[in-house]
């Protein structure tokens, strides 16, 4: 449908999110009672990111907007507007993999992105102000950043944070073990490796409130695993 505006996010102070037009005009949108999609998810106002291209609808009166519904991460076709995807090469969800700061990497679907971030980054999780130290892996995140054909992110203008993970689970912690128990190859035995494996994922999933405990189980049943293999 076409939207009555889109823009840039320039900043949000409550349910208030100020928006610069494609066309240069400064709007100021009441997300009040606006239902509000992003990456095909529900979200609330407070996780909409300054430098985020929104597509809203609802009544427009001068340069003021009370929003009935509001797209964020595309710019829709319309008079206030242009074809969204122009930007679509300019947003990613994705689950975090690996970190190496002031880099990631993320699994979108069946693609592995890289991204990298720097001074200029805006990082944020819910409501608050964030920072790379709160990534993790295994973490759900919105990134704002033109990728290459390579799948790399030069520069992110923002990564919001949409969902840390509580618990460990395989897809996350096996790559870290596989890695560790192939540069160890040669003192392939369960015990050293679970040792090493568990004090680097420990480090890693600790920061997603993971068990050492649960971490552990997991390192040793996927180290036997591979072992046996070997």
């Amino acid at each position: 449908m076409t939207p009555t505006v889109s823009g840039s996010v320039t900043g949000v102070s409550g349910n208030i999110i100020y928006l610069t037009g494609t066309s240069g005009t400064n709007y100021t949108v009441d997300a009040t009672s606006a239902k509000i999609r992003k990456a095909g998810a529900t979200i609330v106002v407070s996780s909409i990111l300054s430098g985020d291209s929104l597509s809203v609808r609802g009544t427009l009166t001068g340069t003021n907007v009370v929003a009935t519904s509001i797209m964020d991460g595309v710019l829709a076709a319309g008079a206030n507007g242009q074809a969204w995807s122009a930007n679509r090469a300019n947003f990613s969800a994705g689950t975090i993999t690996a970190l190496n700061n002031p880099s990631f990497t993320m699994q979108t679907g069946t693609t592995t992105v890289t991204v990298n971030t720097n001074s200029s980054t805006i990082f944020k999780n819910a409501n608050t102000a964030a920072s790379f130290a709160n990534l993790a892996i295994g973490q759900r995140v919105y990134v704002n950043g033109a990728k290459d054909n390579s799948n790399y992110i030069a520069v992110a203008t923002s990564v919001n944070l949409v969902e840390a993970k509580n618990t460990a689970n395989a897809n996350t912690v096996k790559p870290v073990i596989k890695k560790t128990v192939r540069s160890n190859v040669k003192t392939l035995t369960v015990k050293p490796i679970v040792k090493k494996v568990v004090k680097i994922e420990v480090k890693n999933a600790s920061k997603a409130k993971t068990t050492n405990k649960t971490v552990k189980n997991m390192a040793v049943k996927i180290v036997k695993k591979i072992i046996k293999k070997k």
